[in-house]
């Protein structure tokens, strides 16, 4: 099995491929939760997980893919990086390496998520991960602390591919900037476009990238690794046309989120909202 297989496997099999977690990984997911995220922020004085967010990451420990489905301002991106450390956490404690992709939709989303992982590693990690962003970065800029190899400098391909190679290390990038050094990279290792990397790939706004961007997001999934696809399919669709192509109950032509959820891909929603009081969000909760 290589990950060109298992990439096979995900597009005509999508909800067989999300039950296949290896049987020693769930323990570590759920360590995470109860034995570094709850009594960190209970020491630090941080927010406390919500009881949907702690549903979600409980659900979520023994399924390979899953999906975590909330509007803006529900907690996506706070309880995204708690897992995302969490489980390099767990690992690490375990003797295991961890190499987790963020990837999303716009590059706003990748430099968010990436920068509250980071935020949250210098704070709670005696010894934390690298961070590394790979390629443009939005507009707003990243935290100073991430690394950032941009591929218009001279030798930066190169430095990308020795950079995904740490035992431990957060990775930021679209689809098009991880490409580049997996079909530069050591042929001895890579098969075409693919290479096994990452343990946990990150993927938000998932209800606007198409499937084919998604499936160049598990490009780089090492063999047995996790999938977290986060994003509301009650919002945008893709911005792209979308073409309403149903193959043997797969919806081809949409959304990566619309793909999973149609095949019955655990989904777990957010049901608080952060950005709202009471009175404002109460009509749009009993109409919609």
């Amino acid at each position: 099995m290589n990950v060109r297989s298992e990439i096979l496997q995900f597009l005509p099999a999508p909800q067989a491929f999300a039950s296949s977690l290896p049987n020693d990984d769930a323990p570590i997911w759920r360590q995470g939760l109860e034995e570094f995220a709850q009594p960190q922020i209970a020491e630090k004085g941080d927010y406390p997980l919500r009881e949907s967010q702690v549903i979600a990451w409980n659900g979520l420990a023994d399924q390979r893919v899953g999906l975590i489905q909330g509007p803006p301002g529900t907690g996506k991106t706070y309880v995204l990086a708690w897992m995302a450390l969490d489980y390099l956490q767990g690992r690490r404690a375990a003797g295991l390496p961890c190499r987790i992709l963020v990837n999303a939709f716009t590059l706003n989303a990748i430099g968010n998520l990436l920068d509250a992982i980071q935020s949250k590693a210098a704070r709670y990690v005696p010894s934390p991960p690298d961070v590394v962003y790979l390629g443009s970065q939005a507009d707003g800029g990243l935290n100073p602390a991430i690394r950032h190899i941009s591929f218009r400098q001279r030798g930066a391909t190169a430095e990308a591919w020795e950079a995904l190679h740490s035992d431990h290390q957060v990775v930021g990038s679209s689809v098009w900037a991880l490409n580049k050094p997996l079909v530069a990279g050591d042929p001895t290792v890579t098969d075409g476009p693919t290479s096994p990397l990452f343990h946990l790939v990150c993927i938000d706004e998932a209800s606007q990238m198409v499937v084919s961007n998604g499936l160049m997001a598990l490009a780089g999934l090492a063999l047995g690794g996790r999938v977290l696809v986060a994003g509301d399919d009650k919002q945008l669709p893709p911005v792209r046309a979308v073409h309403n192509q149903e193959i043997d109950g797969r919806r081809l032509g949409g959304s990566l989120y619309d793909f999973l959820k149609c095949a019955q891909v655990a989904e777990f929603p957010l049901d608080e909202t952060f950005r709202l009081n009471a009175p404002l969000t109460g009509f749009p909760e009993s109409k919609f």
